[in-house]
């Protein structure tokens, strides 16, 4: 518990924790040790909330007119735009996956999520844009303060988090430290990589996009999670149907 507690309001990270502690505890189980131990019955603290808020057009505008031309956060949220993939690859793309075919520029990875597909896209004029304006780093496009590729997706994250906060998309959130149990106020981000992720997958349903074109985009490798997007438009669409063929009677 002491464990699940140091996470704080991170719940969702204390789950993945709990998660990783079970498998470990099972698969010591399954060899005789420990017998029924109490962690396999320990309950999540995570309280699911529809997952990552999706960013709306006024979230985008506000985020780049905090960030110009030129920055490095701006150059992120047209590569995680351009990609719609997940911040786990994001930290790792770099001049060596770009590709050209037929007079146009490519972006081409292999996510590293288990299970996924590869992933090839045309480059946004947004992001060349971009990429031509400020230097580029021969292994990857996107650099620390010192001007060095992010060691991992974490390091990435945090930047990204303070970089959401700086363009005002946060709440202010009231967290108590575990060890001195002072309560004390903190910025928490309210826009996220994974939310321009959904982005990209809602406006691909809107504009009449099939579940297997939102597969190929954001790399899954089954159709639930695309049909999560296409239901929604298809209810509206056939809603709207529905509502013309009793208007014409």
């Amino acid at each position: 518990m002491f464990i699940l507690d140091s996470y704080r309001h991170k719940t969702g990270a204390a789950e993945t924790c709990l998660k990783a502690l079970k498998a470990a505890y099972r698969w010591g189980q399954d060899r005789g040790f420990p017998d029924n131990s109490p962690v396999l019955s320990v309950v999540s603290p995570h309280v699911g909330r529809g997952g990552a808020t999706t960013w709306l057009e006024s979230d985008e505008q506000k985020f780049l007119s905090r960030h110009g031309k030129g920055t490095m956060a701006r150059r992120w949220f047209f590569l995680a735009k351009n990609m719609a993939g997940r911040i786990g690859d994001t930290h790792t793309i770099g001049p060596r996956n770009i590709s050209l075919a037929e007079h146009q520029a490519y972006l081409s990875w292999q996510p590293q999520k288990k299970g996924s597909k590869p992933v090839k896209v045309p480059i946004m004029p947004e992001l060349a844009e971009e990429l031509d304006a400020a230097s580029v780093h021969p292994d990857a496009f996107l650099t620390t303060k010192h001007g060095k590729p992010f060691a991992s997706s974490g390091g990435l994250d945090n930047r990204v988090r303070s970089w959401i906060i700086e363009a005002g998309l946060f709440e202010v959130i009231t967290v108590t430290d575990q060890k001195t149990k002072a309560v004390k106020s903190e910025k928490k981000a309210t826009r996220s990589q994974h939310g321009l992720r959904k982005l990209v997958a809602i406006e691909i349903a809107n504009a009449g996009g099939s579940v297997y074109e939102i597969m190929a985009r954001l790399s899954h490798s089954d159709t639930k999670t695309g049909m999560v997007y296409t239901a929604q438009f298809e209810r509206e669409r056939l809603a709207e149907q529905g509502f013309n063929r009793v208007q014409k009677r």
